[in-house]
């Protein structure tokens, strides 16, 4: 679009020593002009297209086999409960609910903070840069415990499902998924998180690493600006 602008504006600055008549240079004027009106529309329009085809398709990534991918998960939940009993109360025992009221304080570490940028999933990132006791935020769903983890959806929060038993854990916390749904405050949610030790990882080459999780939802702007 900037580019009509250029080119067009040239055109537009016409003077009228070089058209005489000065109903042509007005009518040469006024079909540029038009043109320009033109130009920047359709442009306009096709980003808009462009955009909705995009937000369609981000949207239908989510959903994709999606009756597979809940055949899947309800099978990796059923595993997981079966293997992996006394972990997953442990993890339950020592999970700790925050909300806005509590109040908590982080002991300072003397140790040189380092911070790395990686395009990759975070359960790949888990076991490519665990150190010791290491955490994972959980782009949570603060209605549902997994999010669409059962019903075949795969966000973040349904990938770190389906390569954990953080499902298991965190459906056990039926009230407060409960107060979340009672206080949505428009969308925008409340400052509550869980916070679960030792969430059992399997990576697709069968290995395995503890990591804690941090399940905690963003507020939805685009539909509390509704």
């Amino acid at each position: 679009m900037v580019e009509y602008y250029h080119v067009l504006s040239h055109l537009l600055i016409l003077d009228t020593k070089n058209y005489k008549n000065i109903k042509v240079d007005f009518f040469i004027k006024s079909t540029f002009f038009y043109l320009l009106i033109f130009l920047i529309f359709f442009d306009i329009i096709f980003i808009e297209i462009n955009k909705g085809v995009k937000k369609m398709a981000d949207i239908s990534y989510y959903w994709q086999n999606k009756s597979l991918r809940a055949s899947q998960a309800n099978q990796h939940t059923e595993i997981m409960t079966h293997q992996y009993p006394e972990e997953i109360e442990d993890s339950l025992l020592n999970s700790l609910i925050y909300s806005p009221t509590d109040t908590f304080f982080i002991n300072p570490v003397d140790k040189e903070i380092q911070i790395f940028l990686a395009a990759k999933d975070s359960v790949s990132t888990i076991f490519d840069y665990y150190d010791g006791k290491t955490a994972v935020l959980n782009f949570a769903s603060y209605k549902n415990p997994g999010g669409g983890f059962l019903s075949g959806s795969r966000a973040q929060e349904e990938s770190l499902c389906h390569s954990s038993f953080l499902y298991n854990v965190l459906s056990k916390f039926p009230t407060y998924y409960g107060w979340n749904q009672n206080h949505l405050n428009r969308s925008l949610y409340e400052n509550r998180a869980i916070y679960s030790p030792r969430i059992l990882f399997e990576n697709e080459d069968g290995d395995t690493v503890y990591c804690d999780v941090i399940t905690c939802a963003a507020p939805n702007f685009t539909a509390a600006a509704k």
